[in-house]
Order: structure tokens, then C-alpha cells, then sequence
């Protein structure tokens, strides 16, 4: 399941990635992903590639 739990602040408005929250026995893993309708650059718009671009400036 997937849910939101980090809203990123970018020059282009605030991005949510979808995220879900595993337990690794007493410790909580967070796993995030970006599940757009494609994975073809191209095939979505721009402003989309470019906060996902900010989203992984964020997490390095």
C-alpha cells in the first residue's frame, strides 16, 4: 500500500512521491517511489519530470 508521507517544497510547488512503510523487525524502513502511467520521460509533462528531478535532489 502506498501512502503519502513526504510532501517535498519545489521551485515548481510542493511534490508528494508515493511512499509505503515497512518494518524491518523493530525498525521502520521507508521505501519511495514515483508510479506515474509511464516511465518514458517523454511521454509526461514537464513540469512532472522536473519535480521528480527535485525529488532526487532531496533524497542524495
Amino acid at each position: 500500500m502506498f501512502i503519502n508521507c513526504y510532501n517535498i517544497n519545489t521551485p515548481l510547488g510542493s511534490y508528494n512521491p508515493d511512499c509505503a512503510v515497512v518494518f524491518q523487525n523493530d525498525t521502520r524502513v521507508y521505501f519511495v517511489a514515483e508510479t506515474k502511467s509511464s516511465t518514458v520521460t517523454g511521454e509526461r509533462r514537464s513540469k512532472e519530470n522536473l519535480k521528480i528531478e527535485c525529488g532526487r535532489k532531496h533524497f542524495k
